[in-house]
């Protein structure tokens, strides 16, 4: 029966313990991260289906009120109060209408197929997009936006920047092992025997020596001493040993370089990752605020609208102006509306990926805001 017990080993073993456990810190935060990515792609994907449902309720309503216009603009032409040019001029507006509702339609379907790709559905799989954007989200000003706070949020929760740091300690480790070459490897050994002529063996015997190694400029010394006794002690005897393999660990200078070269470039890749979430978190701040601005201007602009086709549809039944103006006019509506409705989905995504960029959970944004009311 025999043992070894190492009693140094130049701190390696700690050194691998260390860097295991910062490991299985990687591996655990590579899978939030992934996670938080997958909860924020699934928002993104269903709010653009919502965009994209709003937008073709959008142009079917538009589509409704140009055709009602083309039915008036006939019947004029019948009773000979509108020109054949009128009509046409009705009916090619009608068309551009049915182009604009086909094309949302057809981003619909293609948005459908990848969010069903994304959720892991089958693409023939019929589902239906719920929700209201007035109703089910609220958006809030933006005006209390601190982009160095929500920045030194970022810097203490981003699991992207505890594993940068975790892999920065892996390559400091390593580094220190590379540069501890030389410390040597020291073990106990320990053995015990049964030996004789007769079975069961009967005369015991032991033994106990020390080893040691270590390299040196690329060669590796090695040597040890031992003490043994058999026979039930008749027998004793010590030995001592020494050799040397010259030049047979070259490469280890090329191994010490490497790892002070990983070293640099680690602690360089987590210096760019906090600039990096920074400029990215001013990025979002800056279009959450410009998404605000844009919804009041896009706000006012159709209220505007709502109010001058008031008084359009009354000139147009009066005959005062044509109704090809009017469907104009409720063209550049139903645009003004599309713009709001991209502003608000803009306003949400942003808010969404501040979130993902401070390391927050969904809903952060909110209630940081209201808090700077």
């Amino acid at each position: 029966m025999e043992s070894e017990i190492v009693l140094y080993d130049g701190g390696k073993r700690g050194l691998d313990y260390d860097s295991a456990k910062l490991n299985a810190l990687l591996a655990r935060n590579d899978y939030r991260i992934m996670m938080n990515r997958l909860i924020v792609s699934v928002r993104e994907g269903y709010l653009n289906l919502l965009k994209l449902s709003e937008t073709l309720k959008i142009y079917r309503q538009t589509l409704e009120h140009g055709k009602m216009q083309l039915r008036f603009i006939q019947k004029e032409f019948e009773l000979g109060d509108a020109t054949k040019l009128s009509v046409l001029e009705i009916e090619a507006k009608v068309k551009e209408i049915e182009l604009s509702l086909k094309q949302a339609g057809d981003e619909f379907e293609a948005a459908s197929k990848k969010f069903k790709l994304l959720l892991r559905i089958s693409r023939h799989t019929p589902f239906e997009i719920a929700g209201d954007l007035d109703r089910d989200f609220i958006i809030v000003p933006a005006s209390g936006i601190d982009d160095e706070e929500l920045a030194a949020i970022a810097l203490k929760t981003r699991k992207e920047l505890e594993s940068g740091a975790a892999k920065y300690e892996i390559s400091m480790r390593n580094n220190k092992m590379a540069e501890n070459y030389f410390l040597p490897n020291i073990s106990l050994g320990l053995n015990y025997n049964l030996s004789g002529e007769e079975y069961p063996p009967r005369e015991k015997g032991w033994g106990v020596n020390i080893k040691l190694s270590t390299r040196i400029f690329g060669n590796t010394i090695s040597g040890g001493t031992g003490y043994s006794e058999s026979g039930n002690g008749n027998s004793k005897s010590r030995s001592a040993n020494t050799s040397a393999d010259i030049l047979n660990d070259m490469p280890y200078r090329s191994t010490l370089l490497q790892s002070r070269i990983e070293m640099a470039k680690s602690g360089d890749e987590l210096s760019v990752l906090k600039e990096s979430i920074a400029a990215e978190i001013g990025a979002l701040s800056a279009e959450i605020r410009n998404s605000w601005e844009m919804i009041g201007i896009a706000s006012k602009q159709v209220d505007l609208y709502d109010a001058q086709l008031i008084i359009e549809r009354l000139k147009a039944d009066m005959g005062e102006s044509r109704r090809y103006d009017l469907l104009e006019k409720e063209m550049e509506r139903s645009r003004s509306a599309v713009a709001l409705l991209n502003a608000k989905i803009k306003y949400l995504m942003a808010a969404s990926a501040l979130e993902l960029s401070t390391g927050m959970d969904i809903d952060f944004f909110r209630g940081y805001v209201k808090s700077k009311e």
